[in-house]
């Protein structure tokens, strides 16, 4: 952990970083936190977890919010990307040169 806090302190952005089960965790955090322009989401790779992660999160979304499932390509994230309303959010698949996939999401902003 301490390793990606320097990494972070590097860019110069405005970070938090949580030790511990992201069911737990987050749900427990997110009264403390403002809305994200990124998430990353790589939690477990259960449904569950992953469920949770992405309901959790939605909370912290704005207009511009990127948010990002890491290994798409196993089941329980991709369960839940492939559920996300396309009405609501714009999600495009994004194949690396590594075998693990990665889904981008970003709210549909609604034109008057």
């Amino acid at each position: 952990m301490e390793q990606v806090r320097q990494k972070l302190r590097e860019t110069g952005c405005k970070f938090k970083l949580f030790k511990g089960d992201s069911v737990q965790t987050l749900p427990r955090e997110l009264k403390t936190l403002p809305k994200m322009d990124l998430i990353f989401i790589d939690g477990g790779h259960s449904y569950a977890t992953a469920k949770s992660d992405w309901e959790n999160s939605k909370s912290l979304i704005h207009n511009k919010t990127a948010v990002f499932f890491h290994n798409y390509n196993f089941s329980g994230p991709k369960r839940v990307v492939d559920n996300i309303s396309r009405e609501e959010y714009q999600v495009k698949i994004i194949h690396p040169s590594s075998d693990y996939d990665t889904a981008f999401v970003k709210k549909k902003v609604k034109r008057a």
